[in-house]
């Protein structure tokens, strides 16, 4: 398995947020695989230059990350490694309103 984003639900109630589309919900759930396990693994946010969350895969290669609650607007996420160059593909959603539920 390869560095992956695998999908990102809502926060509050699990529903899916595609990649490419909107939603209302600020508060997501950003899921993934890795090549092994226990790597530090970042979340990025528009390219910024630091990362939103820091997680560690697990033993069956998939991680998790919870970031703060999200602004409206464009958010492109990525996953990088700690130590290694490998990067993630990119999951772009669009948040329309402030609202958490």
């Amino acid at each position: 398995m390869a560095l992956e984003i695998t999908g990102v639900t809502s926060k509050l109630d699990g529903t899916p947020i595609g990649n490419g589309s909107s939603t209302k919900f600020t508060e997501v759930t950003i899921r993934g695989t890795a090549s092994k396990a226990d790597q530090a693994i970042y979340i990025y946010d528009n390219d910024g230059e630091a990362p939103i969350f820091r997680t560690t895969s697990n033993p069956d290669l998939t991680w998790v990350s919870w970031p703060d609650p999200l602004n409206v607007g464009e958010h492109k996420f990525k996953a990088k490694l700690q130590w290694d160059k490998e990067v993630s593909n990119e999951w772009v959603i669009t948040v329309l309103s402030s609202n958490t539920h």
